[in-house]
């Protein structure tokens, strides 16, 4: 993906969204995105398990393949393994906004310790 990047930028990449009307409205939205969005580290002062806040990582398990060591598996391995995270897989592709609403709502409410979930209407 990093390979790819032109004059600084990396191409999207294109995602399915369950139907060709819905994949050409997203394909024309799409733009391409600095790559040092990708390549320049992250600084914090403290590691994010002592800023005190709860933590969720949600892993998109049917998105396009990656290596079994890449950034994404091993930020998840940490989740799982580690008691500050709560962890949860999405049997979709990157897109669990617009493929799965009603369920990362429910996560999402969820994690902010509501147990009112929010009713979504079919799109």
């Amino acid at each position: 993906m990093i390979g790819s990047a032109d004059h600084g930028f990396v191409a999207p990449i294109g995602r399915d969204l369950g139907s060709d009307e819905a994949n050409a409205w997203m394909q024309a939205r799409r733009m391409p995105q600095p790559s040092t969005t990708l390549l320049d580290p992250v600084s914090l002062s403290k590691p994010l398990e002592r800023w005190g806040f709860g933590l969720t990582y949600v892993k998109a398990t049917a998105d396009v393949p990656e290596p079994d060591d890449s950034p994404m598996w091993r930020a998840y391995r940490h989740a799982v393994t580690s008691a500050a995270w709560n962890s949860h897989e999405f049997d979709c592709n990157h897109m669990i906004p617009e493929l799965r609403p009603a369920d990362l709502a429910k996560l999402l409410t969820l994690s902010c310790g509501s147990d009112v979930v929010p009713q979504l209407r079919d799109s």
